[in-house]
């Protein structure tokens, strides 16, 4: 796992505490999108860990029934919206699996080796609007799970 550009301690690794608006002109994009999950949140959080070296990125929405993540990415003059997959690895820890909920090829460590910053109440609100669109559930696709399937061929 990929582990260079965060400070040498032990997980949980903080979460970056970087914070950013969502313009109106990307409110206006986003909720634009055909069938958001939930609604675009306004202000949002680099979800990233601390210390990291690249932009910051930030979960605003899902799309296209949960199919599409929609992120801004931002630094010191320069932001943009952009749909990205999920990063798709997931913890083997039993009994519980856990998914990492960043965009594919993040940086630094996934998700679930981050302890995440702000307030207790919209941390557990935001990982569980994750968990409601994330495509995978411990190895089966959510779809699958719905129709009964277990997803193998």
């Amino acid at each position: 796992m990929f582990r260079a550009d965060v400070p040498d301690i032990r997980p949980p690794w903080p979460q970056c505490g970087a914070t950013t608006a969502v313009t109106a002109s990307e409110l206006a994009t986003l909720s634009a999108l055909p069938d958001a999950v939930d609604p675009v949140l306004r202000r949002v959080g680099c979800e990233l860990a601390g210390g990291h070296s690249d932009t910051h990125v930030a979960f605003t929405v899902a799309a296209h029934g949960g199919d599409q993540w929609w992120w801004v990415r931002w630094e010191t003059g320069s932001r943009e919206l952009a749909e990205l997959g999920r990063c798709d690895t997931e913890t083997a820890d039993a009994p519980h699996c856990d998914h990492c909920f960043l965009p594919r090829g993040h940086p630094g460590p996934h998700s679930f080796d981050i302890q995440p910053a702000g307030n207790p109440v919209w941390v557990a609100g935001h990982r569980q609007r994750l968990a409601h669109v994330q495509p995978f559930a411990c190895g089966v696709r959510t779809a699958d799970r719905r129709s009964g399937r277990d997803g193998a061929s």
